[in-house]
């Protein structure tokens, strides 16, 4: 959406050859009062260049506009170059360039030939994903959809929970009272029910510990039967929670457990014992951070073993060497932040300076939700409350039955992701069922209607075809600002990549939806004379395809029926 702000650039540029290097179309901003102008050029940044005060550089550049078609107007104010945009050229720019797809095309050359590996979701091995889970998948899934759509490569881990003592107990308690049969009926509630029988069992016998340990110990030393029974319970597990991934459109590319790089753990914990940056402290292998205002990075326990942070820096450099990546993302709640930044320091400090690519996102708790079914809140249970709810409200609404439970899950589905997308994703979020399912106010349902209405519409009208769309048809004030916030699209986009902050497109989302109803109550299209209802739905068509790559970035269901 640049080329008009690129063009007052060249302009600039062509007439001041000095300006080249600090004249870009980045230094734009919107001006305070909309009153002043629909852009605003700086001239403070060309003071030192131009030896003169601002006032008088935007008083010298505002002469190069006169008689500029692109423009109503072109005024010095305070030092900014006010740009008023000519409502028909603008309208004919935004419009045409979304629906040729410049747009996209142009967003997708910023990640072209690059690489990201992102690690979300974090699934624990013989447990059902619960509410713990829900943030890190929504958003790690919706960070995924923003490197993809600007053409990035992604790689896209669940870096699985599946190593420690706990899996000792599993086994024991498994070959001590399993069931094959109802190993294979539910494999994973199963699993968690003799996981809980097993801590209830060891209360009253305290040796079961020791019986745990000793599994785990064959476990890491390659025993034929705790590998196997390991490996079931992983492949259980990941088949079991694929089918609540796939209702709520995520998926992964690698799961890879801790296991996994527990021989690359060996490894590191070497490369650390030769490595001047450690040292012992009390029988612990250490890297010691305290120059950084950290605790030391533990790598090898006083008992020999590795922990989590040691199967993070193996993890790290595995994957670099795989991926060679030129970004890697970790997704995981705030409290973990202060891990990364050891397990990184440690990276650097050994002398792995790709690790500078790393990010550690980070995002606050959900606080407030329950659910019908009880205190242990699965993310299938949460999914199954909101389709219940939504199906509550739809009762009397005229459509099938059949695609009522497949709308509402839709729903449902949408309400709980924009509850968590539209905020700040480093905040606590108070989850409120009534406000989530809304068909009103800022909830995702509410997006999802707006979007069945342009949909609608433009059904219901047909698309135009015409060749000559006659814009200066779309000048009213109400057309305008809709026109405007659809010409926000790119730097949204950018803002919410830059920021790793869904939120930006979500609120992004709900400016689109709040602009199109008012353009709607005052701007009829069904019924309307020829050429206006024709601009009309061209604009509206350019409205869908931004409106619905934003719910899909987000991993909103796009739905033509409510």
């Amino acid at each position: 959406m640049n080329n008009i702000k690129d063009s007052v650039i060249n302009k600039i540029r062509e007439a001041y050859p000095a300006l080249k290097t600090i004249a870009e179309a980045s230094c734009f901003e919107v001006p305070k009062n909309p009153e002043h102008g629909d852009t605003a050029l700086p001239c403070f940044r060309f003071a030192s260049v131009m030896k003169k005060a601002p006032s008088s550089i935007a008083d010298e550049l505002k002469k190069l506009f006169n008689g500029d078609p692109n423009f109503e107007s072109v005024e010095n104010i305070s030092g900014y170059l006010n740009f008023k945009y000519s409502r028909k050229t603008f309208a004919d720019f935004v419009i045409s360039s979304l629906n040729s797809g410049a747009v996209y095309n142009n967003l997708k050359e910023k990640g072209s030939g690059k690489t990201m590996v992102i690690d979300y979701s974090s699934l624990n091995i013989a447990k059902e994903p619960h509410i713990g889970h829900l943030r890190s998948t929504i958003i790690g899934n919706s960070l995924y959809r923003i490197y993809d759509f600007l053409g990035w490569n992604v790689v896209r881990i669940n870096h699985l929970g599946d190593w420690g003592t706990q899996f000792g107990k599993l086994i024991y308690a498994y070959k001590t009272w399993g069931n094959e049969k109802n190993l294979s009926s539910n494999p994973v509630r199963y699993l968690q029910e003799l996981y809980v029988r097993f801590h209830s069992e060891e209360e009253k016998d305290p040796e079961l510990s020791d019986k745990a340990r000793e599994w785990f110990f064959k476990l890491e030393n390659g025993n034929t039967e705790a590998r196997s029974l390991w490996q079931r319970f992983k492949d259980y597990t990941i088949e079991g929670v694929k089918a609540t991934y796939d209702r709520i459109g995520v998926s992964f590319d690698f799961y890879r457990g801790e296991g996994y790089y527990e021989d690359k753990a060996r490894d590191i914990i070497k490369e650390v014992e030769a490595s001047p940056v450690s040292r012992i402290s009390d029988g612990a292998l250490i890297i010691d951070l305290e120059d950084y205002g950290m605790p030391p990075c533990l790598v090898r326990k006083s008992d020999g073993a590795s922990i989590y942070s040691t199967r993070d820096l193996a993890a790290a450099i595995d994957r670099h060497n795989e991926f060679n990546f030129d970004k890697m993302l970790y997704v995981t709640e705030l409290k973990q932040q202060l891990h990364f930044h050891q397990v990184f320091k440690a990276l650097e400090l050994l002398g792995y300076g790709w690790i500078s690519k790393a990010e550690h996102i980070g995002f606050g708790s959900i606080l407030g939700i329950s659910t019908r079914k009880g205190s242990v809140i699965y993310l299938e249970d949460i999914f199954d409350e909101a389709k219940s709810r939504v199906l509550d409200i739809m009762k009397d609404r005229d459509i099938a039955d059949n695609e009522k439970e497949e709308i509402a899950d839709k729903i449902g589905i949408g309400a709980v992701i924009f509850q968590d997308l539209s905020r700040s994703r480093v905040k606590n979020i108070e989850f409120d069922w009534e406000r989530v399912l809304s068909f009103e106010g800022e909830t995702g349902p509410y997006l999802q209607y707006s979007y069945v209405r342009i949909v609608n519409i433009i059904h219901k009208a047909g698309v135009p075809v015409n060749q000559e769309t006659d814009y200066s048809l779309l000048s009213d004030d109400m057309t305008y600002e809709l026109i405007k916030t659809m010409s926000y699209f790119e730097n949204r986009i950018t803002a919410a990549y830059n920021e790793h902050e869904p939120s930006v497109i979500a609120g992004y989302l709900l400016d689109l939806a709040k602009n199109f109803n008012r353009f709607y109550r005052v701007n009829r299209i069904i019924g309307e004379e020829p050429y206006a209802a024709e601009a009309r739905i061209r604009l509206l068509i350019a409205l869908e395809g931004i409106f619905r790559r934003c719910l899909q970035i987000l991993n909103i269901p796009v739905i033509d029926k409510m």
